[in-house]
């Protein structure tokens, strides 16, 4: 699972920057990355893509940590209605 942020500067008691998911999770991913690596790479930038793009908040800098369980599994992540709930944001 993606870890989140110890500083308050990030994090509120609900969002995260989206700028942390960017520079911590999302670094270079390299060659000969682990399974365990390349996962917690696509759930932030699956972050991303929901704080940034599908779901943004007012200033478009933050992520409701609310989405995050639903990324536990990506397998079952992909079989999600995101259409629906995008339009219905």
């Amino acid at each position: 699972m993606v870890i989140l942020p110890k500083d308050r500067q990030s994090q509120t008691k609900w969002t995260v920057k989206l700028t942390w998911f960017h520079n911590t999770v999302c670094e270079e991913l390299e060659q000969d990355a682990t399974e365990e690596r390349m996962m917690r790479y696509t759930r932030g930038y699956i972050m991303q893509l929901i704080g940034g793009i599908l779901f943004p908040d007012a200033s478009d800098s933050r992520v409701h940590i609310s989405w995050l369980p639903l990324l536990k599994n990506l397998d079952a992540c992909g079989r999600l209605s995101w259409g629906f709930a995008v339009l219905a944001w």
